[in-house]
């Protein structure tokens, strides 16, 4: 829309929400365009193990892509087996693509890069699928970018907190850095202590508080 409410132009994405998660979509103005974070749908029948997948997106002003990246992990091997046309078995393997993690936010950097924030998958902290627990650490993960796409790095943070639901905030701070939030209950020691007595987690499970956490362009704490 124009400054008077007129509409200009229509895009349609492929950013969907799942009924699993929280799924924010954030979309943040550069100086010759937008850069947005989001869970975007898998093509079908390509190998994704997710419906959906972290996805980093450019555009220019007008929300024509300029280049798109997928946050995956590793690739994963699995066995198959096929039945052939004469009754024999043959033992084969299908890879599988896996989405890195949940991440939600996306800034700006002072060299024209973007950095964006999330959490890591348990594939890639555990490298399997872990049981469901009520709460889990806290794992920050961050990914740097050149203005072209490039990734630079990938790193983590980790901290004695427990997350209440998998969802977080971040902005650019007037000295150049990133002051991160997120919801958090529950101090990871007492984890145990609280779950082995069912009144007392319920007494606090509802009750959450501010995590905030300051970092720079390198993602130190």
């Amino acid at each position: 829309y124009n400054s008077k409410g007129v509409r200009q132009w229509v895009r349609k994405t492929s950013f969907i929400k799942s009924a699993l998660y929280t799924d924010p979509f954030i979309i943040r103005e550069t100086h010759d365009g937008f850069i947005m974070i989001g869970q975007a749908e898998t093509p079908d029948d390509s190998g994704y193990m997710h419906a959906t997948i972290s996805t980093l997106t450019k555009t220019d002003k007008k929300l024509n892509v300029l280049w798109s990246k997928s946050l995956e992990a590793i690739s994963q091997s699995y066995a198959n087996v096929t039945v052939d046309d004469d009754g024999t078995y043959t033992l084969g393997s299908t890879d599988v693509h896996i989405s890195a993690g949940d991440f939600q936010d996306v800034e700006t950097t002072s060299d024209g890069g973007y950095i964006t924030f999330g959490f890591f998958s348990s594939l890639i902290t555990k490298g399997s699928y872990s049981t469901y627990l009520p709460s889990t650490k806290i794992t920050l993960a961050a990914a740097k970018f050149e203005s072209s796409g490039k990734l630079l790095w990938v790193k983590s943070i980790e901290s004695g907190m427990e997350k209440k639901e998998n969802k977080l905030f971040g902005t650019k701070t007037d000295d150049g850095n990133y002051v991160i939030m997120l919801n958090s209950y529950l101090d990871g020691d007492k984890l145990d202590e609280y779950l082995s007595d069912p009144t007392k987690y319920l007494s606090v499970y509802l009750t959450s508080g501010v995590f905030l956490l300051k970092v720079d362009e390198d993602f130190n704490l």
